[in-house]
């Protein structure tokens, strides 16, 4: 239950997050800094699903003790970008990871 529940909020926070494309900054350096981010998570969430399938306590284990570089980068895009939208959808960005890590614990323990 706990990977469907984590499953359903990840996809609730990409709803969120589409939500805000048409109110985000139009610059291209701002469009590819949070697509980047994007990408980043997107490939956090591949490896936690393949983690999850195969059982991988030391995948699960790598991707959690990533997480500091993956805030950092939220926390560098917010800095270089602090506008109310932008933070929000670093709040977003960083709920998602929140659930991905949920799910990789869930293996290890």
């Amino acid at each position: 239950m706990l990977l469907i529940d984590n499953m359903e909020k990840i996809g609730d926070v990409i709803k969120r997050i589409t939500r805000q494309y048409p109110h985000i900054r139009k610059e291209d350096k701002y469009k590819e800094g949070l697509y980047n981010l994007l990408k980043n998570l997107n490939i956090l969430y591949i490896d936690c699903m393949k983690a999850y399938r195969t059982s991988d306590d030391k995948l699960a284990f790598q991707i959690n003790s990533g997480k500091d570089v993956v805030l950092k980068d939220h926390n560098q895009f917010l800095n270089h970008y602090s506008d109310p939208k932008t933070a929000r959808i670093c709040e977003y960005l960083n709920s998602m990871l929140v659930y991905i890590r949920n799910i990789t614990r869930s293996i290890y323990q």
